[in-house]
């Protein structure tokens, strides 16, 4: 219940279950959080809650890699929103969490043509110089 209300944005479903004892960051069949889902889907308002929670912001998607970081830098027209709940939750873009491949959010953001995810990560502190596993 957890990833579905997370997936389809009922934060006060996900509020209600946390505090009835639902772990905050179980894993789905496919190992992958509630946080996950919620960021995959755009849902910032989930993404908000379930930080402020305490759940664990750089859990990597265990079957296409990325955090939820990587997730947010990807997406569509939400994206900026995303980041910045990520970035002041405490995930810090200065920290370089590397995709399997190596990549970082910054290298999914420019990938995607982000122009904006791109700009908010590096005001963050992502480091601009960095290579993933291609150069």
């Amino acid at each position: 219940p957890m990833h579905w209300a997370a997936s389809r944005g009922h934060t006060r479903l996900a509020r209600y279950l946390v505090q009835s004892g639902h772990k905050i960051n179980a894993y789905d069949a496919l190992y992958q959080t509630p946080l996950l889902h919620a960021v995959k889907a755009g849902n910032v308002g989930t993404v908000s809650y379930l930080i402020g929670a305490g759940t664990n912001p750089i859990e990597e998607d265990h079957l296409l890699g990325g955090t939820p970081l990587h997730w947010a830098a990807l997406g569509g027209n939400l994206e900026e929103h995303l980041i910045r709940v990520l970035v002041e939750g405490g995930w810090g873009a200065q920290r370089v969490l590397r995709h399997s491949a190596g990549a970082t959010p910054l290298h999914w953001a420019a990938r995607g043509g982000h122009v904006a995810a791109v700009r908010l990560l590096v005001k963050a502190g992502a480091r601009v110089g960095d290579q993933d596993g291609e150069g």
